[in-house]
């Protein structure tokens, strides 16, 4: 069964420790040797979600890592657990291979801004 990220974030919802699904719209994406954080919304409300991914080799997935840029939809399967943050309630963490990328966003010809902050 695939989750809205307001479902997620409900006062009602338990964690467990199964698998869930989510899919949405890539907001940030940072990389590092063998970790992965990914922000994404699926528009449900304003809050987004937070994924962690682990890989063992950046180099064997960078085919994947290259694709998931900002706008572009991804649909996630891993295990939502409590966040050691304290921004966030819950984030979900899984495998790079668990992560399904829809489309391709060329950033030379489509470029997205960065994010304004106003004070």
């Amino acid at each position: 069964m695939e989750n809205t990220i307001k479902n997620l974030n409900s006062e009602d919802y338990k964690v467990t420790e199964s698998k869930i699904k989510v899919s949405g719209w890539v907001l940030t994406a940072r990389f590092q040797s063998k970790i992965g954080f990914i922000s994404i919304n699926d528009g449900s409300c304003f809050t987004p979600l937070q994924i962690v991914t682990e890989y063992t080799e950046k180099n064997k997935y960078s085919d994947t890592i290259s694709r998931i840029k900002k706008g572009i939809s991804i649909t996630v399967s891993g295990i939502l657990i409590e966040s050691p943050s304290k921004h966030q309630k819950y984030e979900l963490k899984c495998n790079i291979d668990d992560i399904t990328v829809y489309g391709n966003i060329d950033a030379e010809e489509y470029p997205m801004s960065k994010k304004k902050t106003f004070s």
